[in-house]
């Protein structure tokens, strides 16, 4: 069966256009709702005023709400609330008006009857977010709340990060902690946002992204420098305590995240989020990379309208010397970062779980994976594992993140202080001397003792000596 329907028209500002059938239908429908031409105009906010303004690129543009036609000659602004949160900017009736913090059920009513025309997050003192929402008429409501709730902002090409220096690289050069990113777009349901370098931000030769992190409950930024991290004044790098909304320095030799994503922000589009932990090892930190960018998810955030890119895993050590104290660092898969591009990340229910929400973790049931605490009949591993190893070559206190440690007395005498047996049952350490033109040897924690004895115990040059702490002192194995 075919339907055809001759003289369509939509309402200008009320009034009938032409073509009674096509009213009828504009009616019944309630659309098209949205902007038929974005760059009919252009959208840019003042934090000093707090004013959103929305202009015709030449002459005039056209927005329409549920069928209704107005037609815009001349720039229109509206001024937010200084409330703290996200202010939703629409047409209502031809009125561009704001609304603070909308719940999740207002947001998707004005996004199924509303012209929306963008967002703004305001942290009490200024713009940390101001989004392009200037969806076209093609889409209906229905589907565009569809498509905002289940499928969100999604990756269509190139951004590739690319750390500045080979990974690995010495802590003391400031490029070992930058990166740059390619040109690329994402896709904001029906709009298709295009990313290029200096078209407003810098991606290349360095990335210059804002950082994003949690002050008490309210979301803020630091302005873009070189670097996607932030530092505790005068110190290393610093995580982001996100039930407090602090800032907390990472204890030397351990990693932390940044998280990177590109967004429908026209000033800023790729921003950095802070990481929210602090990891013992690189494997720890690539693991609580899900768990982190879960809670972002869930966050008080327009998640929906950012694209995951990455995931960069950094080591901030007391040694480094360069301006962060830091440099990006690989895993073994010789990875820098944790790809999120081709994942299936969006805000939908279910789309990533908290692995502390996860229910069964007790069954031995994946028999691919090793139990910790043990299986019948004993486990086989079918490859080499990989420890931790580190050269030292003055007096170090030895700790839970080393393993092989290989203390090297060229211009020194070189001692590593083991720490206490106590409760480190099972716990094993490799020592061995590499250059014995100064003596190196191991001591204990206190009266503790190796194999009876609390003295220090002498290194012979090639000689590793191997121990595990019994839970009181530390045994020869």
């Amino acid at each position: 069966m075919q339907i055809r329907c001759s003289g369509i028209g939509y309402r200008a500002g009320g009034d009938p256009l032409s073509g009674k059938s096509g009213q009828i239908i504009a009616d019944g429908l309630q659309e098209p709702t949205g902007f038929p031409v974005r760059a009919d105009s252009t959208i840019a906010f003042v934090d000093g005023t707090r004013t959103w303004t929305i202009t015709p690129a030449v002459t005039s543009f056209d927005v329409y709400e549920i069928g209704v036609r107005y037609n815009k000659t001349s720039a229109e602004s509206v001024i937010i609330d200084n409330t703290v949160g996200l202010h939703l900017i629409y047409y209502d009736e031809g009125v561009l008006k704001s609304l603070a913090n909308p719940n999740p059920g207002q947001l998707e009513t004005f996004i199924r009857t509303k012209a929306l025309a963008g967002y703004v997050y305001w942290d009490g003192t200024a713009s940390i977010y101001v989004a392009d929402e200037r969806h076209g008429t093609q889409m209906s409501g229905a589907t565009h709340a569809y498509l905002h709730s289940f499928e969100g902002c999604r990756y269509s090409s190139g951004l590739t990060p690319d750390p500045l220096l080979t990974v690995d690289a010495d802590g003391d050069d400031d490029d070992a902690a930058k990166i740059n990113i390619t040109n690329g777009a994402i896709v904001d349901e029906d709009i298709y946002l295009t990313i290029e370098d200096g078209s407003p931000q810098n991606l290349d030769p360095v990335l210059q992204a804002p950082v994003w992190y949690l002050s008490g409950s309210t979301w803020t930024k630091d302005a873009a420098t070189d670097y996607p991290v932030k530092n505790v004044i005068g110190g290393r790098l610093a995580y982001n305590d996100v039930t407090l909304g602090t800032q907390v320095e990472v204890a030397h030799k351990k990693f932390v995240l940044a998280h990177i994503f590109a967004t429908n922000d026209i000033y800023t589009p790729i921003i950095a989020i802070q990481g929210q932990n602090e990891y013992d090892k690189h494997k720890d930190a690539k693991s609580g990379a899900n768990e982190e960018i879960a809670f972002l998810i869930v966050a008080d955030m327009p998640f929906a309208e950012f694209s995951p890119i990455c995931t960069l895993i950094y080591e901030t050590k007391d040694d480094f010397s360069s301006a962060t104290m830091s440099r990006i660092k690989k895993g073994d898969d010789n990875a820098p970062f944790v790809d999120w591009r081709f994942s299936n990340i969006t805000p939908a229910p279910g789309s990533a779980v908290s692995h502390a929400a996860l229910t069964d973790l007790l069954l031995d049931n994946h028999s691919q994976y090793l139990l910790l605490a043990g299986r019948t009949g004993g486990q086989t591993i079918s490859q080499s594992l990989g420890f931790e190893i580190d050269t030292i070559v003055s007096n170090t206190t030895v700790d839970d993140t080393h393993y092989t440690i290989l203390l090297d007395g060229t211009s020194n005498t070189v001692t590593a202080t083991l720490p206490t047996a106590v409760g480190r049952q099972g716990r094993v350490y490799i020592l061995k001397s590499i250059n014995t033109t100064f003596q190196c040897d191991v001591a204990t924690a206190g009266t503790e003792e190796i194999d009876g004895s609390s003295s220090n115990r002498v290194l012979v040059l090639n000689d590793p000596l191997r121990i595990q702490s019994d839970g009181v002192n530390w045994r020869i194995i």
